[in-house]
């Protein structure tokens, strides 16, 4: 763990965010960060003594009937884990979030660090299985659409507004449908494109 740093400033910098992703958390996750925070919401940096420590990636969905505040990466370096720069990027997320209805993230069983990060800044830390039992498909399916969520078996909200995770199913599913193509398919289908286009020309003859 790296000393306490004398000062820690939040800056707002979407390619040194997904940077960072990518660093801690491998290219794949570093990619669709970047995506995210470039064409659907944007990234934070917590800046220790003026250098890179984490970063924090977000977008808001509007939904007929709450707004959701998506906390997508939260990515803190090695050397600076263990100072509370998780909280301080969460926070700063939220506030830029500031008017959402719900403010939600999502990880894997397996996370324990992340899971305890977010019930320790008053997230409710649930598994799909559990939520869907409580409050039937409808909600499940809006949200898991609205996180991008498909790869994690746990989500975690806050609910500024009582009541907001009913309401987010009620209803008209094409904002939630439309922030999952826009974070999820798009970004999908370029890199595959990506790849089939480097196929192609990695066997085309030379002449």
């Amino acid at each position: 763990m790296e000393r306490s740093p004398r000062s820690i400033r939040v800056v707002s910098d979407w390619r040194l965010a997904s940077h960072i992703v990518s660093s801690v958390m491998g290219e794949y996750h570093g990619y669709y960060a970047g995506w995210a925070a470039e064409h659907c919401g944007g990234g934070l940096v917590a800046l220790a003594d003026g250098r890179p420590a984490g970063s924090v990636v977000y977008y808001t969905v509007e939904t007929p009937h709450a707004r959701i505040g998506v906390v997508y990466y939260v990515a803190v370096l090695p050397r600076y884990r263990g100072l509370g720069l998780g909280r301080i990027l969460v926070a700063s997320a939220e506030e830029v979030m500031d008017g959402s209805d719900i403010y939600v993230a999502t990880t894997s069983e397996s996370n324990v660090a992340s899971r305890k990060l977010f019930h320790s800044m008053g997230y409710r830390v649930e598994s799909w299985d559990s939520l869907e039992r409580r409050l039937g498909p409808a909600p499940l399916e809006a949200l898991e659409m609205a996180a991008c969520a498909y790869e994690d078996d746990i989500v975690m909200y806050k609910e500024v507004t009582p009541g907001a995770l009913s309401h987010i199913g009620a209803g008209d599913l094409r904002a939630a449908r439309d922030a999952w193509d826009g974070v999820c398919l798009k970004p999908y289908l370029l890199r595959r494109r990506q790849a089939r286009r480097r196929l192609r020309l990695a066997a085309w003859p030379l002449a």
